[in-house]
């Protein structure tokens, strides 16, 4: 049987979604991974959860502090590695993944589904995506439990033991599955849903060490690039360098590795995947988009959560996840389209760890996990409609720049959110401290440059014959909830459909 030649471009997300929906194809098709930086050795080894003591974990705090500096608070990063700036006219820099694929090294490992009112608005049925979500929950370990906000898509979709958590966050999220309407929004709570590994025979569970910020010692936190090693079978060939070109006439493309260009293909399928900003620009420079696109963001604003009463002072748990522990989604009245998504972090005591001397560390972690049962980290992602957002203009020789198109919205949209929450808070004997919403200036939640189904790119994924756009870009517009999820599946969604078109009706990829 001839193979179908594929050509995967990106080894994020996207790409990884990519390889597990040609997975489906496996034997019919042929697969060149086209990478920036297939090396992507850490300075610091990984090591097994029986091995992440005390003395790797003092190892691992000097080498953060000798990389990040000074800085207070200190900047998020990967292992001390932090990633590049994009200048934006008229706003603060945002995150690019340059290399292809670092950006989602940096995230906060939450894996979510969109509810299916987010994806009134999207040509692919929220139906046509439920296989997607479940194969791409199993590769990635999702943490979480069958819950309130599990009923939003469907039930499932957590594959692993939520993450250790205070127990004040089992109150919390009882009190505001109470709370009803009193506003704008329902609030639906539940455990995150974190891409972290904590099955219990798993040599790279999570300990729950709280140093997840920067880097995971055990490597349970899910990276595409670890995920795309395990189909390692699957892709007969990796190119190192930065496609520069796509010549969709015969499918070939153009890759710079170190200022000398080479061409490669013809291949069958071209699949598209090296992030929001990768994306848009190379198909810009291949002229299969405009040289001036709109990117979406989400508005965050974070708020601090306090809940009164004693503190334990013996037999504290100094256990905890750095990450989100709790996930609220806030349903709008109006339906699909104006949701809010709201993350609860349990306090954490990283920064006084990387700052202070060794010999204080175990007083520091102890008054941490006391202050974590009575404070709490909030940050409310606004959707789309609600947010800034970006032009990106791509020049002839593919230079990419970004400028503000719109200010987000008056932060008095984001009071009414944080005040129908401080009601619902309230019931649990949590308030929301008095004081200004802390706005960031970027999320990193890029999207929707392309829309599918609006002009440039069709339907399936298409932006011309044989050549498919798999990662945010296409999406519709850009939801408050976190989107990495979707990216994986609806990347695998589009490799597979587009391999069984090309192979005939009577197959499916699944």
């Amino acid at each position: 049987m001839t193979q179908l030649r594929c050509a995967v471009i990106g080894a994020g997300a996207a790409g990884f979604g990519v390889l597990r929906g040609l997975a489906t194809h496996a034997g019919a098709v042929s697969v060149t991974l086209f990478d920036e930086a297939p090396d992507r050795a850490d300075d610091m080894p990984a090591v097994a959860a029986a091995d992440a003591g005390r003395p790797y974990r003092q190892d691992y705090l000097r080498h953060l502090k000798a990389r990040l500096g000074a800085s207070l608070p200190p900047a998020k990063s990967h292992f001390g590695r932090q990633l590049a700036g994009q200048p934006v006219e008229g706003w603060q820099p945002m995150f690019k993944s340059d290399p292809q694929g670092r950006l989602s090294d940096y995230w906060g490992a939450s894996a979510l589904p969109l509810p299916d009112r987010e994806l009134a608005d999207w040509p692919v049925e929220a139906d046509a995506l439920r296989p997607d979500y479940r194969d791409i929950a199993e590769a990635v370990a999702i943490a979480g439990e069958d819950d309130a906000v599990a009923a939003l898509w469907g039930g499932g979709a957590a594959t692993r033991p939520r993450i250790d958590r205070p127990r004040q966050f089992d109150r919390l999220t009882e009190c505001l599955n109470r709370s009803g309407r009193s506003g704008a929004y329902r609030f639906v709570a539940g455990a995150s849903r974190q891409a972290v590994e904590t099955g219990p025979e798993a040599p790279n569970r999570c300990v729950s060490c709280g140093q997840c910020m920067s880097g995971c010692q055990l490597g349970a936190i899910f990276s595409p690039a670890a995920g795309i090693d395990r189909l390692a079978g699957l892709v007969s060939a990796t190119v190192a360098g930065r496609v520069v070109r796509i010549d969709p006439s015969d499918r070939c493309l153009m890759v710079d590795s170190d200022g000398e260009q080479t061409r490669h293909g013809p291949f069958d399928l071209i699949f598209v995947a090296a992030g929001c900003l990768g994306s848009s620009r190379l198909l810009a420079q291949s002229g299969l988009a405009p040289d001036r696109m709109e990117l979406q963001d989400n508005t965050v604003y974070s708020m601090v959560l306090a809940r009164p009463g004693w503190p334990r002072l013996r037999n504290v748990k100094r256990s905890h996840t750095a990450m989100t522990n709790m996930i609220v989604a806030g349903l709008h009245d109006s339906g699909a389209g104006r949701d809010v998504f709201v993350q609860v972090y349990s306090f954490f005591d990283f920064i006084w760890l990387l700052k202070a001397p060794a010999p204080l560390h175990g007083l520091l972690r102890w008054l941490g996990a006391v202050l974590r049962e009575h404070l709490a980290i909030v940050r409310i992602y606004m959707p789309a409609e609600l947010s800034q957002a970006y032009w990106l203009d791509v020049d002839a020789d593919g230079r990419l720049s970004v400028s503000l198109a719109r200010p987000p919205a008056a932060v008095g949209a984001a009071r009414a959110v944080a005040r129908q929450l401080r009601r619902a808070f309230a019931r649990a004997g949590a308030f929301l401290l008095p004081m200004p919403l802390i706005r960031h200036h970027t999320s990193s939640h890029y999207a929707a440059t392309l829309p599918m189904g609006q002009g440039t790119v069709d339907e399936t994924g298409a932006v011309a014959d044989g050549v498919y756009l798999c990662d945010s870009a296409a999406f519709p517009r850009s939801p408050a909830y976190s989107p990495t999820m979707t990216i994986m599946a609806f990347a695998r969604w589009v490799a597979r459909h587009a391999v069984a078109r090309r192979m005939g009706p009577a197959t499916t990829g699944e």
